[in-house]
């Protein structure tokens, strides 16, 4: 039985710049071509992702043609005011090379500007051509719906597609956010759905990790993986998940992707976003991606854990 939940992958290991993930329009050739043999053609980046630099190897790389780009526009790289933002949409089309987008999304909201403020910005660029749906990334439920509120009451372009936290860890959004967006008509597109990493670790390989690894908390990126998975209730759950994979004779990987492709609150038009940071990964990721459904107990088991980490399991927001 194949899977209604659609995969997209995560272009932020497309840098030219910081360590690890494909560097050069080489690179980001072959792994397209990987992706195109194995039925994806979505690619999601963002402004922010290598600042700037994953956006331009997509851009620079022929291969790109087939497939299509959803991009986001972040008040990490200045505040959402409505001159902001559409600076930031068109700085993106043009490393893209593209005259629009399929999805454009806010990638984390901007409290400090108005969210009619940035809304417009977003509606005038719709009215442009700039982007085909209007999305939104790491909001609570109350900011989605105020948007929401906002851009129906001015018929603006209204968000049709959530991007936030999914995994077996991350489960907060099935009370709130999940029935809001069945609602609301929007889809959901799940990152980190092997948790950064961690649900393929053992807890030693986490507490240990190597430099300029996913959980190095040297690192930026490292200190906050560590900030939202790295708690005493995870790793208990992670050790029972584990285990629980041996047992059933499955890859923790493979359990990841199924549970959340065929057995979790994700439904039709809803995707998964697969990262990757080397060519070997990229294939494990494609092929683990396919698994089949899980059988009644493991599936049970899987659900289990979530009465483990719930209480001391990361937000969904930021």
């Amino acid at each position: 039985m194949m899977s209604k939940v659609k995969r997209v992958f995560g272009a932020a290991t497309f840098n030219k710049n910081g360590p690890g993930g494909f560097k050069t329009r080489e690179e980001v050739s072959e792994v397209l071509g990987f992706l195109k043999a194995d039925g994806i053609d979505e690619l999601d980046t963002a402004r922010r992702y290598g600042d700037g630099t994953s956006e331009e190897l997509i851009g620079e790389t022929p291969d790109f043609e087939g497939f299509t780009v959803a991009t986001k526009a972040s008040p990490y790289v200045n505040k959402l005011t409505k001159e902001n933002t559409i600076t930031q949409c068109e700085t993106s089309l043009k490393a893209l090379k593209r005259s629009s987008v399929d999805i454009f999304y806010i990638h984390v909201p901007d409290r400090s500007t108005p969210f009619e403020e940035t809304a417009e910005a977003i509606h005038e660029l719709y009215q442009r051509g700039c982007f085909k749906r209007f999305g939104l990334s790491n909001f609570t439920a109350e900011e989605v719906q105020r948007m929401y509120d906002i851009c129906k009451q001015n018929n603006y372009v209204l968000p049709s597609v959530y991007q936030g936290n999914y995994n077996l860890m991350t489960r907060k959004n099935e009370q709130e956010l999940f029935p809001l967006l069945r609602k609301l008509g929007m889809k959901f597109y799940a990152f980190s759905p092997l948790a950064g990493g961690f649900l393929i670790k053992t807890p030693d390989q986490i507490k240990n990790a190597q430099a300029n690894s996913r959980f190095d908390v040297s690192t930026r990126y490292g200190q906050m993986y560590s900030n939202l998975y790295c708690k005493d209730t995870l790793f208990l759950a992670l050790e029972k998940f584990q285990n629980s994979c041996k047992e059933f004779n499955i890859k923790p990987s493979e359990a990841c992707f199924s549970w959340l492709r065929n057995h979790s609150a994700l439904e039709e038009g809803d995707a998964i976003i697969l990262g990757a940071s080397n060519i070997q990964q990229l294939q494990d990721n494609l092929s683990d991606s396919k698994a089949a459904p899980l059988n009644a107990d493991m599936i049970q088991i899987l659900n289990d854990l979530w009465n483990i980490v719930k209480d001391e399991a990361p937000a969904y927001h930021i």
